[in-house]
Formats: structure tokens, sequence, C-alpha cells
């Protein structure tokens, strides 16, 4: 009997001894829980090719060039240039964001050294965003941009200011942009009318001339990188633009080129404005 009760207390400290070890030591990948991979926002050209480089020339509008570096279907970075009509003006002001990600989020830093705060929805859509003393947020529809405010603080002499300009977006039953209300900083209006193409926009591209008005003016790398809404399936065929005061609205009629399922070419103002867009 006494060897039998030494054999059942060897036993249980055996197996007391294994279930140590293995709780100590678990390598069996179906109990360890799996890493969370970083998150990845679906770009706007979907399953083609994303846009890689923009240039404007010609009779320009204000605008930005820009240059846009990917790695593993992520924007990582890009260079914008500010773009001006006036020609002493024009080339004077370049800068570059740099995009890092995690299971948490995005992280943005420019090249003046600051970083440029976000919080996203759940589809990874930028719902808030600072930048300096201003701060943005965006609504959306259906994954596409509906709404913005941007509020803007100034400082002078002990004395804070804020200033707020937003746009209030319209779209059709496919998700093409129609109208755009945009009252600026000093509580002026502009009506936007935007007349959708027949023709798709297979890379998503955003529609030219109407970026302040769309509230992303200098921040459209942050389109591509997918973090600001679906895009429009069409191209855009022409803007019209009816500001406060004015009797008669402007329109902008464009024209593209499409080679190899890609937009290559946009041009309006009679052609005296073109631009070029690289894959």
């Amino acid at each position: 009997m006494r060897n039998y009760k030494s054999l059942a207390i060897a036993l249980f400290s055996t197996l007391a001894t294994l279930l140590a070890l293995a709780a100590c030591h678990n390598d069996d990948p179906m109990l360890t829980p799996p890493a969370k991979l970083a998150i990845c926002p679906a770009l706007p050209s979907g399953g083609n090719a994303p846009l890689k480089s923009v240039r404007h020339n010609g009779n320009i509008d204000d605008c930005y060039d820009w240059t846009l570096n990917y790695g593993d279907n992520r924007l990582m970075n890009a260079s914008g240039t500010r773009r001006n009509s006036n020609a002493i003006a024009d080339y004077n002001y370049s800068y570059s964001l740099t995009l890092t990600y995690d299971s948490k989020g995005v992280y943005i830093s420019h090249s003046d050294g600051s970083t440029i705060s976000v919080t996203l929805d759940g589809e990874n859509h930028i719902t808030w965003m600072q930048y300096g003393a201003n701060t943005y947020t965006f609504t959306y529809a259906a994954g596409r941009l509906n709404s913005w405010q941007k509020t803007e603080t100034t400082t002078s002499l002990g004395q804070t200011a804020q200033y707020t300009s937003k746009g209030v977006f319209t779209r059709n039953a496919a998700g093409d942009l129609i109208a755009i209300l945009y009252t600026d900083t000093r509580g002026k209006v502009t009506q936007v009318t935007l007349t959708p193409s027949t023709l798709t926009n297979p890379n998503g591209l955003l529609p030219e001339t109407v970026g302040k008005e769309m509230g992303i003016d200098g921040f459209e790398a942050l389109y591509y990188a997918g973090l600001l809404g679906v895009p429009a399936p069409h191209l855009t065929e022409s803007i019209s633009k009816k500001i406060d005061g004015k009797e008669e609205a402007e329109t902008t009629d464009f024209s593209y080129s499409q080679r190899g399922g890609n937009t290559v070419l946009c041009t309006y103002k009679n052609g005296s404005v073109a631009v070029n867009y690289w894959y």
C-alpha cells in the first residue's frame, strides 16, 4: 500500500510540474493571441493604379502639385508644392508629409517639424484633424465626404481670434459630387455646381479647381491616402461657381484623356491649363 501511495504522489508531482512548465512556456500558435495588424485605409484608386504624381501647367488657378510614394498598399510620404496664379508667388512653398501606421491609427508628420493629429472613424476616415492652431472636422455619408469645417485661431497682442470656414456637399444617387455650399471666413457664400462626366474615375481623382471649397486645399495627399472618404465614381465635366454679390456664375469645362485604363490628362480654360497625372 505504501508503494502505491508513493507512486501516486510521484505521478501527481510530475503532472503538476508539466502543467506549470506548459503555462510558462506556451508555444502553441492556436493559444497565442495574433498580433494586431496596422490599419490599411482603402486607397481611392481601388484595385487600379494609384496616383503617384500630379502637375499643373499653363494659366493655372491656385492649387498644389503632388508627388506620392506608396509602400505595402499605403501612402507613406508625399511632397507638395504650392502653385499660384501669380507667377511671382508660384513655386514659393514646398513641404512633405510622412505617414506611419499601426493598429491604432495613422501618424502624420509635417516637414516643418510639427505633427498633424487626427481622429479616425471605423472606416479609417479622418473626422477631426489639428495642424498647428487650426482644426478641421469632417463628416461622411455612405463613406463619402459630406461636410467639413475649419477653425483658424490667431493670437496677436494678447488677443485670440477665431475664423471659421465650411462646406456642405450634395451628391447624386451614384455618389458623384454635384454641389458644394461653401462659406469663407468672412461669411461670403459660394454656390458650386458640379456636372459629372459620363467618363468613369478609375484612379479616384479629385476634381480640379475646388480644393478650397472641398476643405482639403493643401491636404489632397490625405485624400489619396484613403483618409478622406470614398471617391466619386465619375470624373467632373464642368464646375460653376456663383459667389454672393455677383450676377453671373463662372463656369469651367473639363476635357480628359484616358490611356491604358488610367486618366492621364485633364485640360480646361479652352486648353490653356493642362494637368498631367502619372501612375
